[in-house]
């Protein structure tokens, strides 16, 4: 390259949003041009100077808002349907109609024995 690189070149090397042949020629750009080198430089110390000031920034929530949060949470109550919703979770489910089919299944009608003209019971 012969020219200098842009601005927006060099923000999207930072943050790897090249293609890899445009990567590499700003990569080869940057070995052989001290100017477009200290451009780089000062982009990246200004990223992490704007990251360093966000993590300063972290704000928490109070300990009181967090813990009534908690509290009207576990006080709630759930209705008939998120009752029936939480029923209906296949770890539930799977196992309840299973049961429910082995049921039907041993209980199913069999044909009860009948007699025969000579009195003899037959299956």
């Amino acid at each position: 390259m012969t020219q200098h690189l842009s601005l927006e070149t060099l923000i999207d090397y930072i943050h790897g949003e090249l293609t890899p042949e445009a990567d590499a020629a700003v990569h080869l750009h940057l070995t052989s041009c001290p100017a477009c080198r200290e451009e780089y430089d000062a982009e990246v110390q200004v990223g992490e100077a704007l990251r360093a000031v966000l993590r300063a920034q972290d704000i928490e929530f109070p300990s009181i808002v967090a813990a009534r949060t908690w509290e009207r949470i576990r006080n709630a109550r759930t209705g008939p349907l998120a009752s029936l919703a939480i029923l209906l979770r296949p770890v539930v489910a799977v196992p309840l109609v299973l049961a429910i089919g082995f049921g039907a299944y041993s209980t199913r009608d069999k044909k009860p024995p009948t007699l025969s003209p000579s009195g003899d019971q037959s299956k």
